[in-house]
């Protein structure tokens, strides 16, 4: 295994965490009363989707790119071997470098990594719908992958892939927060245990 110690990404808190909702609300009172009324109204995981906001930095990277939006989950039978030498011509073609301002697909740090993965395994023949950017947290700093068939992840800092579903020990992987859904929305995944059922599936795909 090879681990690479380079920096992850920094997101600021602001961008994954929901405290703008409540300034939006008008204050904490409207806000207990909206979700109230929203989990009344709708299925749980319906209100949680529609509440997650993604990075902002993804929004704007689809706006320039709108043929890189993610587009619905496809099948597609898993090739490692393209994975695995993907993942490792990225990792050396780049040098990480952290940046002032967020901005993914234009610089070197870890959302960058990811991006490019995406693009050369599109380019490959491998539907978008296969393809998730991700993000969670390493030893509490942010940090961005991609997500194969919601569950082989590729990683800036390692060579070797691994499992969402902890098929194996990694060492220092990250907590996948969100990844993307549909229409430019993410989906909220506040650990594994929320994504038991979704992984099972996959692996059965």
């Amino acid at each position: 295994m090879v681990l690479r110690r380079s920096p992850c990404c920094r997101y600021r808190k602001s961008s994954l965490s929901r405290t703008g909702i409540g300034q939006a609300a008008g204050g904490g009172t409207q806000l207990k009363v909206l979700l109230v009324v929203l989990c009344l109204a709708l299925p749980f995981p319906a209100v949680a989707d529609s509440l997650y906001p993604g990075p902002p930095a993804h929004a704007e990277l689809m706006a320039r790119r709108p043929g890189l939006a993610f587009d619905g989950w496809a099948p597609w039978r898993i090739d490692l071997d393209l994975l695995r030498e993907v993942n490792r011509e990225v990792n050396a073609s780049m040098a990480y470098r952290s940046e002032a301002r967020d901005a993914w697909g234009s610089g070197a740090d870890c959302d960058d990594y990811a991006v490019r993965k995406l693009e050369t395994l599109m380019a490959a023949g491998v539907p978008r719908g296969a393809l998730r950017l991700a993000v969670g947290r390493v030893s509490g700093r942010g940090h961005a992958v991609l997500v194969v068939r919601d569950l082989w992840v590729l990683d800036n800092r390692r060579d070797d892939l691994y499992r969402l579903d902890g098929g194996e020990q990694v060492v220092d992987a990250p907590i996948i927060e969100a990844w993307e859904a549909t229409g430019g929305a993410w989906d909220p995944a506040g650990g594994f245990a929320n994504l038991a059922e979704h992984l099972q599936w996959a692996r059965e795909r």
